[in-house]
């Protein structure tokens, strides 16, 4: 439960998708967090699309994405990589690739510094903490932002210094 993880969660992050408090998945998470998390996540959403709260060192962050909960609990640096994608949900902002069109606001890809999973919208990996500003577009391949706009400058322009 969340009381339970007070101010040093054993772990670095957390996360639950969760329907009415119900938990529905959270790979690699133990059940009793996840619980915790859908628990909070419900209550805490009730009237309002965005929760943030912080215990110690873990920030907790829900949103409500249609008829589900979205929730992450973790210390700051993991926190901070996954809120962005979390309010863009909340917001209803969608994120597209301008070439082929895949939808990058759930979208998922490696980090090129520790090879872990991190969303495309962030500009941080969670689990290193390394800045990717540009990423390629799972789908087509396109250098593209965080936001979904192009990446300025390409193999050309660095070699020139622009």
């Amino acid at each position: 439960m969340p009381g339970e993880h007070r101010g040093n969660p054993s772990f670095d992050a957390a996360a639950a998708a969760s329907k009415d408090g119900l938990p529905l998945c959270s790979p690699g998470t133990s059940e009793e967090v996840v619980e915790g998390l859908a628990a909070w996540a419900a209550e805490s959403l009730r009237g309002s699309s965005i929760a943030v709260k912080s215990e110690g060192d873990a920030f907790w962050i829900a949103v409500r994405y249609g008829d589900f909960e979205l929730s992450v609990v973790a210390k700051a640096e993991a926190a901070l990589a996954v809120s962005l994608p979390l309010i863009r949900l909340a917001a209803n902002k969608r994120v597209y690739c301008p070439r082929c069109r895949a939808h990058l606001t759930l979208a998922v890809v490696k980090c090129p510094h520790c090879g872990r999973p991190m969303p495309f919208v962030s500009d941080r990996c969670p689990s290193c903490g390394a800045a990717v500003p540009v990423k390629r577009c799972p789908r087509c391949g396109a250098r593209l932002e965080s936001n979904g706009r192009p990446a300025r400058g390409g193999l050309l322009s660095r070699i020139l210094g622009g």
